[in-house]
């Protein structure tokens, strides 16, 4: 039987598989064993851990307009979350985009519905690569609906539900449309690109990095690139540990569209120079990372005289940390100017050196060569006389 599958996606440790398809399996059953077509999209879970590949449905109705292409596995294949504007739970008669969860090693599954909201059908952030399931239940996504009733002025957030049905806006952000992030592997952070300025580091407003902390709300800017009208916001994705970026940012790098991967972790730049002394012969210096050591004040709110304690705290420790950073640099200003002294002096010594080999005084060697001559020459006369001593002595004997 042909079988058509949508919205493929598989768990990061590989243990569950999740798709909608038009295609009917009988649930419970093998994966191998498809039953029929239904018609319209119904979400399935394998569960690739067995050895018959169990299909369980998780959707016990069908789904709205291509909703089975926005969904999300957790990382352990526990936890699904998907976006329908199908009235799942009864809960949305409006025909509004939701979010609904399902925790796949329950015994009977069942379903939640995360948001519920009213009077509109917009649905900017429910997009498979911005709704992110982790393994405790919750569910990270994008939107500009005002699920809290902290975002009146519609603006573009980042959210997170729980299977329970509680709804929290992650900070005040206003970020762009069509944005996507990544979900660190530990679940502790989250990584965007943004053009706003956020934080007050930003005043070009091109296109940077940006982390927020989960557990205490910190936004951190990642880069400080100066021009970058070519990037794609949708189109950059963070490694696990978000020590690495790769994305379209061909205005930053190169003259045309392209993909680039860049470095972005905040750690400390190790430098090693050879004095040409051999493995004793180098010179090491160390730079700390600036974007750690600064703390910043913009995660405060200036509302009390408390607030401005904390916030004066954190400027002064932010001094401190860069006059920290200052004495490292001027550190390593002075033994790269060490370096720089050492490697002088010894070029100048091999250029004196080959000068000796190969450099010749015209003077010096003309005196040396008639000098030599004239030895050469006394030497053979003197010769010469010293083979005329036999003929004289038989002379005088004969004589006598």
């Amino acid at each position: 039987m042909q079988t058509s599958y949508n919205g493929l996606q598989i768990s990061a440790d590989g243990s569950r598989l999740a798709f909608t398809s038009t295609t009917q399996f009988t649930d419970g059953a093998s994966f191998s064993e498809a039953v029929g077509s239904v018609g319209s999209a119904r979400l399935y879970a394998v569960d690739l851990s067995s050895s018959t590949q169990t299909v369980r449905r998780v959707a016990q109705a069908t789904f709205g307009l291509s909703a089975g292409k926005q969904l999300s596995l957790s990382s352990d294949g526990s936890k699904i979350f998907f976006a329908s504007s199908s009235n799942l739970v009864g809960n949305n008669a409006d025909g509004n985009w939701e979010i609904y969860g399902s925790d796949l090693t329950a015994a009977t599954l069942s379903i939640n519905q995360v948001t519920n909201t009213t009077g509109t059908t917009a649905s900017i952030g429910f997009q498979g690569a911005s709704m992110k399931a982790t393994n405790d239940g919750r569910v990270y996504f994008i939107d500009s609906r005002n699920h809290t009733g902290q975002n009146g002025a519609g603006n573009v957030q980042i959210f997170s539900g729980s299977l329970s049905g509680s709804i929290a806006q992650i900070g005040n952000m206003n970020l762009t449309a069509g944005m996507t992030f990544s979900l660190s592997a530990d679940e502790s952070n989250i990584s965007f690109l943004s053009a706003r300025n956020l934080i007050g580091e930003n005043p070009t407003l091109s296109y940077q990095a940006y982390r927020i902390d989960l557990g205490n709300g910190t936004l951190t800017q990642l880069t400080n690139f100066v021009n970058t009208a070519n990037v794609t916001p949708d189109q950059a994705v963070f490694s696990g540990d978000g020590r690495v970026m790769y994305g379209s940012i061909a205005g930053n790098f190169t003259s045309q569209y392209g993909y680039s991967v860049i470095d972005i972790a905040a750690g400390t730049s190790a430098v090693d120079i050879s004095t040409g002394n051999g493995s004793q012969g180098g010179i090491g210096v160390l730079f700390a990372s600036l974007a750690s050591a600064l703390e910043g004040i913009s995660g405060f709110t200036l509302t009390s005289a408390a607030s401005a304690r904390g916030a004066l705290d954190s400027v002064m420790a932010s001094i401190q940390n860069i006059a920290s950073a200052r004495g490292q640099l001027g550190a390593g200003a002075a033994r790269l100017e060490t370096a720089s002294r050492v490697l002088t002096t010894q070029v100048q010594e091999s250029k004196a050196a080959n000068s000796r080999i190969v450099d010749a005084d015209i003077a010096s060697e003309s005196a040396q060569l008639v000098r030599n001559q004239i030895l050469q020459q006394s030497a053979s006369a003197v010769l010469a006389q010293a083979n005329q001593q036999p003929a004289i002595t038989l002379s005088l004997l004969r004589i006598s």
